[in-house]
């Protein structure tokens, strides 16, 4: 028991051992990334020359008129979208007029209603015929 004991321990310090290994492998890497990022950063970089004065109210100025036009379009696309477009022309309609008979407006009164019914009818006696069948195969099943 004793010779398993001492061996078992040496593969645990060899397993510690590459533990740490790895441990300094990974920090000297880290390191030496941070490293070469630095030298980066502290090198010099040459780029475009700075554009001039009148290059830089160029800009501006196309920038102002981008802007503009891209006001303009989001007004314009308001502006068509709340206004309304008529089939018809509005009628002209004396200011004493009354109409005739008064509107209903009684949702039950109408062809739809009914066909509402129908169809829920037709669902509810397909959905008991489906329930029955389901139910007649189960006790077939036992």
């Amino acid at each position: 028991r004793r010779r398993r004991a001492s061996e078992e321990g040496s593969d645990g310090e060899a397993e510690q051992g590459q533990a740490s290994e790895l441990r300094f492998d990974m920090l000297f890497r880290e390191i030496a990334k941070l490293d070469k990022a630095k030298e980066l950063k502290s090198e010099t970089s040459r780029g475009e020359d700075l554009p001039t004065p009148d290059e830089v109210r160029r800009g501006e100025e196309l920038r102002r008129k981008r802007h503009a036009h891209v006001r303009e379009g989001l007004m314009q696309s308001d502006v068509d979208r709340v206004e309304s477009v008529l089939s018809h022309r509005f009628a002209a309609v004396p200011g004493n007029f009354k109409a005739a008979a008064a509107p209903q407006w009684d949702e039950h009164a109408n062809d739809t209603f009914s066909v509402r019914l129908q169809v829920i009818d037709r669902f509810v006696r397909a959905g008991s015929k489906c329930l029955m069948r389901t139910r007649a195969r189960r006790r077939a099943e036992r």
